[in-house]
């Protein structure tokens, strides 16, 4: 079992900004564009800080992610603020 804690900033609606700690383990953070509604790309690097740093020197992720627009259920839902 692991535990991250972990931050991210959603800032002008196009860019995410985050860090994380792994317990025991490294640090690490990451930038994701939003490059269009549906498609986003970002980047992340993980430094390891146990006992396994002289082996490694931490990773690179490359990711790809799409928002798929799915269709939003009907509420005929009473307005309570009026």
């Amino acid at each position: 079992v692991s535990v991250d804690l972990t931050s991210n900033f959603y800032l002008n609606e196009q860019i995410w900004l985050g860090a994380f700690y792994r317990v025991g383990d490294g640090v690490g953070a990451l930038v994701n564009f939003k490059i269009s509604d549906v498609i986003n790309i970002g980047y992340s690097f993980d430094y390891i800080t146990s006992d396994l740093n002289p082996y490694a020197n931490g990773s690179h992720e490359v990711m790809l992610g799409f928002d798929l627009p799915f269709p939003q259920p009907k509420c005929n839902c009473v307005d309570l603020h009026n």
